[in-house]
């Protein structure tokens, strides 16, 4: 999500207002005592202990909140209305200002003028900081969201500073309450409820959270937040000096360092209707992919084909589906990447002879390109789902070797950068894979020139695919990482 930069004039009367609310004296016979709770916490990081820090929750009689703590030389808070909502937080003395569907994020950094930037979010999403150290102070809003008497898996929408550090990115997370069973703690083993944070979709945020990203968090009937693990380092906090005999189930059974939690795995995503794509199905088949030599998911590829000729070629991949469509000649008409998380996030990519459109959301672009240029997407994971198109351009009857002119993404990716390939055909082979055995061309494609692209495609880079006579594809073997893609089953 793209910022709206402002001044600082512009957020400053709304800063200093909230200052001057938290100046003014009240006569204490007008307003009772807030309640006040401390405790020290270690934080843990990769198997090693970390440092301890203390947090300070004030609660305001009317049920307003402020969470503080201290990272080292990192000061941080967080401050809520009576409902649990965000109202502010702080970073280091950069600002947050939250208000339905309206952030504001003031940075200052060192030696720099404070810019402010402003930002839309979803009129229910949440704040979900992480970083390393992290204060997990945002981590209050999820529990007190979750509502323990439906209990169950909840979704709720939050967001975190996108990559560039820049803007926000939402994505979805769900709370599930796991059990009751307690939690142990260096003090013994306590009464506890025990939540499953599963991360649903991806989100392309700075701290490059991913989907099926596990947080686990056991909290008491206060909601206050007793131990936290993050199994991506892993990354732990766990109280210190809790003091609740009330809630104490056994004094013998104390924390062990690193008791992790089971790994679960995220939802199942949609499955993508084949049957929205016009034509008959002519092809249907699945593939391994592996990357470094480890397995790593498996695609549903499907070849459709319409009257006229004008071929679907359909690629469901991990997190998304990939379609690319040629007409009868087999030139590119369209591809898209439609994203299997989040619910209308799509990709469009229009080809003409001479130029390439690119839509996504509202944006769309449009690149110039050398007539008869086609279309070498990579990526990793790869769906090689537009390679069916290029290979269909190398004529096995003639055989040889083939130049062809391509492109994909430039370094930048506000472009493409073309560069030359050639096919060759090695001969044919018999070729053993999870399917089955099928007598294959052994086709080579060499890049001839270097080309600058996103993917770092180098002059020289090697891709062996395995085709049959009708172009299918049995295994595709790229050597840079290595990237191998591998068939492994006939029909749907």
């Amino acid at each position: 999500m793209a910022a709206r930069r402002l001044g600082v004039a512009d957020v400053a009367p709304r800063l200093v207002l909230t200052a001057v609310l938290l100046l003014i004296a009240v006569p204490t016979w007008a307003q009772p005592a807030a309640a006040e709770w401390q405790a020290n916490y270690l934080h843990r990081s990769r198997g090693q202990d970390y440092f301890t820090a203390q947090v300070t929750v004030t609660t305001d009689p009317d049920g307003s909140a402020l969470y503080a703590t201290r990272l080292r030389d990192t000061e941080y808070w967080l401050r809520t209305d009576p409902g649990g909502r965000p109202l502010e937080y702080s970073m280091g003395g950069s600002p947050w200002v939250f208000a339905p569907g309206d952030v504001t994020w003031t940075r200052q950094p060192a030696g720099q003028p404070a810019t402010a930037l402003q930002f839309s979010p979803s009129a229910d999403a949440l704040p979900d900081f992480n970083q390393r150290p992290d204060p997990y102070l945002t981590e209050n809003l999820l529990v007190r969201a979750y509502d323990f008497a439906a209990g169950g898996k909840q979704a709720f929408a939050v967001y975190d500073v996108d990559g560039q550090g820049t803007g926000i990115r939402e994505y979805q997370v769900t709370l599930d309450l796991a059990d009751e069973d307690g939690v142990r703690l260096p003090n013994g083993k306590f009464r506890a409820r025990h939540l499953v944070q599963m991360q649903q979709t991806g989100s392309g945020t700075w701290f490059k959270k991913a989907r099926g990203s596990q947080t686990d968090l056991w909290v008491d009937d206060e909601l206050r937040l007793l131990r936290i693990y993050r199994h991506r380092e892993p990354y732990e906090v766990i109280i210190q000096d809790y003091d609740r005999p009330d809630a104490l189930l056994s004094a013998t059974e104390t924390a062990q360092g690193y008791e992790p939690p089971p790994r679960l795995e995220p939802d199942p995503l949609p499955a993508f209707d084949i049957a929205a794509v016009p034509g008959d199905v002519v092809f249907a088949g699945s593939y391994q992919h592996r990357s470094g030599g480890a397995d790593w998911f498996v695609a549903q590829v499907w070849v459709k084909r319409q009257p006229d000729g004008t071929t679907s070629y359909v690629c469901q991949a991990d997190r998304a589906t990939y379609v690319a469509v040629s007409d009868p000649q087999n030139v590119p008409i369209e591809y898209r990447n439609i994203s299997r998380e989040v619910a209308g996030r799509t990709s469009v990519t229009t080809f003409a002879p001479t130029h390439v459109t690119v839509t996504t959301g509202d944006e769309t672009k449009e690149f110039e390109v050398s007539a008869g240029s086609l279309p070498d997407f990579n990526s990793r994971p790869d769906p090689y789902c537009i390679q069916n198109v290029l290979l269909r351009h190398y004529d096995l009857a003639a055989g040889g070797r083939q130049p062809l002119t391509v492109f994909d993404y430039s370094a930048t990716g506000e472009t493409f950068s073309e560069y030359q390939i050639a096919l060759e055909d090695l001969g044919t082979e018999q070729i053993t894979v999870p399917a089955g055995q099928f007598t294959a061309h052994h086709l080579l494609l060499t890049q001839l020139t270097p080309s600058n692209t996103w993917y770092k495609k180098g002059q020289g880079s090697e891709t062996d695919f395995w085709v049959g006579d009708d172009y299918t594809v049995y295994r595709i073997l790229r050597h840079r990482e290595p990237y191998e893609v591998v068939l492994t089953k006939l029909g749907p």
